[in-house]
C-alpha cells in the first residue's frame, strides 16, 4: 500500500507518493536522491503546478474511501404533534444514522441525504476490513497454537 499526499486543491487530489517521488526525481528511486532538502521542494513544487500532475492522476486514479467504523440505521420517528399524520399513521422518515461505539460507549450522528452512498460505502468497507482481520486474527491464533505444540516424536522401529 503507498502512502498519499494531499495537495491544497479545490479537488481535493491525492497522489500516490512513490509516483511523485519518481517524477520530481527523475524516476531514481528516493533512497537514491541526493539532493539538498531545498532542491527537493522546489522540484516538488515545480512538479505540483506543471500538467504532469494531471496527467499522473488520470494514469492512477486512486479513489480514497474512509473507512467508517459502525453501522447505517434508518429511523422513523413521531414529532408529538396530535394534529399530525404521525400521531395516527405513518411516522417521520427515514432518517438516517450512523452508530458506533467509542471507548465502550455507543454513539450516533445522522447522516446528511446527499452524504448516504458516500456514508454507506465507507460502512461497508469497514466491516469488510473488520472481517478481514477476524480472519487474520484466526489464522494468527493457529500458528500460535502449533508453533506451541510440542514437535512431534518420531519412532523408528528397532531391527
Amino acid at each position: 500500500m503507498s502512502e498519499t499526499v494531499a495537495t491544497t486543491s479545490d479537488e481535493a487530489d491525492r497522489v500516490p507518493r512513490h509516483s511523485v517521488m519518481d517524477a520530481v526525481s527523475g524516476g531514481a528511486p528516493h533512497d537514491e536522491l541526493r539532493v539538498s532538502p531545498d532542491v527537493r521542494s522546489t522540484r516538488l513544487a515545480a512538479f505540483l503546478e506543471s500538467g504532469e500532475r494531471r496527467a499522473l492522476i488520470a494514469e492512477n486514479p486512486t479513489p480514497k474511501i474512509v473507512v467508517l467504523p459502525g453501522t447505517l440505521q434508518a429511523e422513523y420517528r413521531r414529532c408529538g404533534s396530535a394534529r399530525c399524520r404521525c400521531a395516527h399513521g405513518e411516522p417521520h422518515g427515514p432518517y438516517f444514522r450512523r452508530e458506533y461505539w467509542v471507548h465502550g460507549r455507543r454513539r450516533w450522528a445522522y447522516v446528511r441525504l446527499q452524504d448516504l452512498e458516500t456514508v454507506r460505502e465507507s460502512v461497508a468497507a469497514w466491516q469488510v476490513q473488520r472481517e478481514q482481520l477476524r480472519a487474520l486474527r484466526r489464522n494468527m491464533r493457529s500458528l500460535v497454537k502449533e508453533l506451541n505444540q510440542p514437535a512431534a516424536t518420531v519412532e523408528f522401529a528397532e531391527r
